[in-house]
């Protein structure tokens, strides 16, 4: 699930193919390599002279990558830092949870939570809380699949409706339900989408009246990943396919613009593109082309655009290359229109931004909240200021897990959720077993 924080995330590994001893080999540089077939030349021998004819009218548009130098990246390294965090942010408000309860934010206004029931099964309570009020309700007590062995392993929920996934472990079997807001979910369950053992769990967000569904082939199955939408409460048979590609980098994502996903770019090998899509068309809104190779971990968009991390380094891509998070501090020009020719003009333009690099180990996307940028940090949450050049932390208390505060907020947001885990006894009380959970206001 996204915000699994006991599943420390593990470098991705490239497959290499080994070369035959006989198969002859090519010394050709790196550029020529980015380069690619668009301007690979033909060798004609006339006349006992040779002639080099460059293939020049290939059509290149769209294959425009983000390229960045290394003076328009900031690190947080070079920025100040402020030690109270009330100069950036305040403490709205601060609830008790269930130790290890799981949380999502796809609305402004409620977050989604699976909460532990302590039981073989039912695994999950499904709940939504309130940002506003603290409230916490509970919409699902248990699966509403009449069948054995199924329970709820996801569940996302807005102020339009809800969206969660029901599987069956064994048979690897899933179930897709959504259900309208203002209406019982055990009852008025409708099946959106069902998946066989030849699928993986498929990754799920709400989005204003929407459920997005991304799905792929399971480990030893071939064919396209891809990304479906369906209104609250509407059968499967109006499901959308929104978009199908080789694969995607990263589960999609909510934010308040749109959703992002991170599909195949269709113009180039082995490369992503970042996409902004609108909740309500489903067209791109914005887009970001990484170099060749690049697979980004997280990704999100906010206040000031783009934001992606990587968890290894990459010999392309001059300033922004490295193990990281990087974000966009200045939106720059919009996209144009969906064509290949706006999007060179899009990339173009953010490789002429600035950006700033949170250059610690990755564990999950970051989140904007006005005109600072929150990031997870080792134990703590960065709230960093790339318009004074200063930055804050939320530090974890004693007793908290080894992660310290999470970040459950992503994109942009009005109010910054941050979360911690406290398992712990002190010297003199009673032990302390909980999940605190504060919401900010800048």
């Amino acid at each position: 699930m996204a915000n699994s924080k006991h599943a420390k995330p593990t470098p991705r590994t490239r497959e290499t193919k080994k070369r035959a001893s006989n198969e002859r080999t090519f010394d050709i540089t790196r550029r020529q390599f980015l380069i690619g077939a668009g301007v690979v030349g033909a060798v004609l021998a006339v006349g006992g002279g040779t002639y080099y004819v460059t293939e020049s009218n290939k059509d290149t548009s769209g294959q425009t990558k983000l390229k960045v130098t290394q003076d328009q990246v900031i690190k947080i390294d070079d920025l100040e830092l402020v030690d109270d965090i009330s100069e950036f942010l305040k403490v709205e408000r601060e609830v008790t949870l269930d130790y290890n309860t799981l949380i999502h934010s796809n609305d402004s206004e409620m977050l989604s939570l699976l909460e532990s029931t302590g039981e073989g099964s039912p695994l999950f309570h499904a709940c939504a809380f309130s940002l506003a009020s603290g409230n916490k309700s509970v919409l699902l007590s248990g699966p509403v699949t009449d069948k054995p062995r199924f329970d709820i392993f996801d569940f996302k929920t807005n102020s339009s409706g809800s969206v969660w996934v029901e599987s069956n472990v064994f048979t690897g079997e899933n179930i897709v339900y959504t259900c309208e807001a203002n209406s019982d979910n055990s009852t008025n369950a409708i099946v959106a989408m069902t998946l066989g053992a030849d699928k993986k769990m498929p990754q799920i967000i709400a989005c204003d009246d929407y459920a997005w569904i991304q799905t792929s082939p399971s480990e030893g199955n071939s064919g396209k990943e891809e990304l479906w939408r369906i209104k609250f409460g509407e059968s499967g048979s109006s499901a959308e396919k929104i978009m199908e590609t080789k694969a995607f980098a990263t589960a999609p994502s909510w934010t308040k613009s749109g959703i992002v996903v991170t599909p195949r770019n269709e113009n180039t090998l082995a490369s992503y593109d970042i996409r902004l899509l609108d909740a309500t068309s489903a067209q791109i809104k914005d887009i970001c082309s990484l170099q060749q190779s690049m697979k980004p971990q997280d990704v999100s968009w906010g206040n000031s655009g783009f934001s992606f991390s990587f968890q290894g380094s990459y010999e392309v891509g001059e300033g922004i290359s490295q193990v990281g998070t990087y974000a966009q501090t200045n939106i720059g020009n919009k996209l144009a229109s969906e064509d290949n020719a706006s999007r060179d003009a899009r990339n173009e333009n953010l490789s002429e931004q600035t950006w700033l690099s949170f250059n610690r180990e990755p564990t999950c996307a970051p989140a904007w909240i006005g005109d600072y940028i929150a990031f997870k940090s080792t134990s703590s949450v960065a709230i960093v200021d790339p318009k004074t050049k200063k930055y804050a932390a939320i530090k974890a208390d004693d007793g908290a897990d080894d992660y310290g505060v999470w970040l459950i907020s992503r994109g942009d947001c009005d109010r910054l959720v941050t979360i911690q885990n406290i398992n712990y006894t002190p010297l003199s009380g009673d032990p302390i077993k909980e999940c605190q959970l504060k919401v900010w206001v800048a």
